[in-house]
């Protein structure tokens, strides 16, 4: 399990993550959203000690990682693929972390089986492409055996094969009840594995629940005479809807189109159209992060 409790870390004036707390818990895959230069990365760097914060703390099963011996076999960790020495084959780079935590070559071996590896891995690691150094980040990662994984981005360069191969590996990890953290910016690919999302935005918190509760999360649009639209505006937001005017009509968030009907109804306003939309991801994403979001192209003509 991973535990952070109000974290923190600037760099200078820049304050990349602001008072995180979340729990990763184990026995499902979380995954880890944001915009870029949300501060994901950082926020993983920093429960790896590799960077050290101005507040909060990071543990790792109940302590912070500097505090386990061998913390190989504790925690694995993917954050960039390209940090290995080129002149090195797969098969000795494994060996030299599995050297330093104790851990014999036939482990170094069944990664190397594991990932797909096995058949070129005494090719330096130069001549691998992004994807095939993306399967020798994960096998680092599973060389301790460890029951906390944490992943940056770990389908970066893969081929369709690649993406279901790690899809069903995360998955299938978390079916061993270990702890699977997993950052990445394709949304299709997360609602297909994560079961949890932690969603953040400029260093802050978003979000913090099951992808099946923002994906449910579903709005109803609606459309009433003009006439009628700020009383109906103010009906709805007055029952606890969250409402917002589209070129058609209202879109209505936090009740249900039963609901919604019922407001009008009451309220003696006309409904012209009543039809309920199943959010995806993307769309919560998006809904989430709008906000959020440092760097914006601008629209040709605009």
């Amino acid at each position: 399990m991973i535990e952070i409790t109000g974290l923190v870390k600037r760099y200078g004036r820049t304050t990349a993550v602001d008072g995180l707390t979340f729990a990763v818990r184990p026995g499902g895959v979380t995954g880890f959203l944001g915009p870029n230069g949300a501060g994901k990365s950082t926020t993983m760097r920093l429960a790896l000690g590799l960077e050290h914060p101005q507040e909060g703390r990071v543990l790792i099963d109940g302590r912070p990682l500097r505090a386990h011996d061998r913390p190989l076999t504790r925690v694995g960790a993917l954050l960039d693929a390209a940090a290995v020495h080129p002149g090195r084959s797969a098969r000795n780079h494994l060996r030299s972390l599995a050297a330093a935590n104790g851990i014999g070559d036939r482990r170094v071996d069944a990664c190397l089986e594991r990932v797909g590896l096995a058949g070129v891995a005494g090719r330096r690691i130069r001549t691998f492409s992004l994807g095939m150094r993306q399967r020798l980040g994960i096998a680092a990662a599973l060389l301790g055996d460890p029951w906390v994984l944490m992943f940056d981005e770990p389908v970066n360069g893969l081929d369709p094969e690649g993406i279901q191969w790690v899809r069903t590996l995360m998955r299938d990890l978390a079916a061993e009840g270990r702890t699977v953290f997993v950052s990445s910016h394709l949304m299709a690919e997360m609602q297909n594995t994560a079961d949890h999302l932690v969603v953040i935005g400029r260093g802050r918190l978003l979000a913090d629940a099951p992808i099946r509760e923002l994906v449910a999360a579903a709005s109803v649009d609606v459309q009433v005479p003009d006439s009628d639209r700020g009383h109906a505006v103010a009906q709805l937001a007055a029952a606890g809807g969250t409402v917002a005017a589209d070129r058609t009509g209202l879109v209505v968030r936090g009740l249900s189109a039963d609901r919604v009907g019922e407001v009008l109804h009451g309220a003696g306003i006309a409904v012209v159209r009543l039809a309920e939309r199943q959010a995806s991801l993307e769309d919560a994403y998006l809904e989430l992060t709008g906000g959020s979001v440092e760097h914006r192209a601008q629209e040709v003509g605009s």
